[in-house]
């Protein structure tokens, strides 16, 4: 989640750490490199790891994601074998739900 201050009056009387969503702010509230690349290496790769490890699976993972600008470059998204990879350009509206009008 996304806001434009640190503390949301809509938030005030609620623990944002209680939260089951990490949180972070910025101006305008938009998702940019810093931020993504901040929750990839914080948020995604420790849960990751966590979850690989309780189903005493390998620690390995990739994380499919769009070629929008406030995405890094896939070669700054890597730690060990858990990494991202672009989709291919132009088949985020064939191949995503939510850009099929699925509800």
């Amino acid at each position: 989640m996304i806001g434009k201050s640190k503390k949301s009056r809509a938030l005030k009387n609620i623990a944002i750490q209680a939260l089951r969503v990490s949180h972070t702010n910025q101006k305008n509230s938009w998702m940019n490199r810093v931020i993504f690349k901040q929750w990839f290496f914080d948020e995604f790769v420790p849960k990751v790891e966590k979850h690989l490890e309780e189903k005493k699976l390998s620690r390995q993972a990739l994380l499919f994601i769009d070629n929008a600008l406030s995405h890094p470059e896939v070669e700054d998204l890597k730690n060990g074998n858990i990494k991202a990879m672009f989709l291919p350009a132009n088949v985020t509206s064939l191949i995503l739900p939510m850009d099929q009008g699925l509800n």
